[in-house]
């Protein structure tokens, strides 16, 4: 799911640009759909029946110590993304070649692991984001 947010930022983003003009060809509503919907990812269970666990009082962690600790992981996502966009070329082909996913979506082997990698980046955030008080 996160694959096909992502596939319209990689497919956005020219391949030769001058690095003087790289933020008047930034994606930016397409980077900011990326941050929400991870965000909603993380925090998927905020909202269940059973309450608030991460911003709740039993989270030793203060609400600012969980959003710097969210931008972080969010900055890093961003790194990866442009990082990545910059390594397709450099890849091989059938990494990058891509395959129908259903409903006129297409998407790739690097799509497939770079949403391994933001599933596995939520799972590690999740888990610091909570932290028992100490007895």
């Amino acid at each position: 799911m996160v694959g096909l947010a992502v596939a319209p930022i990689a497919a956005s983003i020219p391949r030769n640009i001058d690095p003087q003009e790289v933020l008047r060809y930034f994606n930016w509503l397409g980077f900011t759909a990326l941050v929400l919907f991870y965000s909603a990812f993380v925090f998927r269970g905020e909202l269940s029946g059973d309450g608030p666990l991460i911003f709740s009082k039993r989270n030793a962690r203060s609400v600012l110590q969980v959003l710097i600790l969210h931008f972080s992981f969010i900055v890093i996502l961003l790194l990866v993304v442009r990082v990545s966009n910059q390594l397709v070329p450099i890849l091989p082909y059938w990494m990058t070649d891509t395959f129908p996913l259903g409903r006129g979506a297409r998407g790739s082997v690097a799509d497939l692991e770079f949403v391994a990698i933001a599933a596995v980046a939520a799972f590690i955030e999740r888990k610091w984001l909570y932290r028992e008080p100490a007895q």
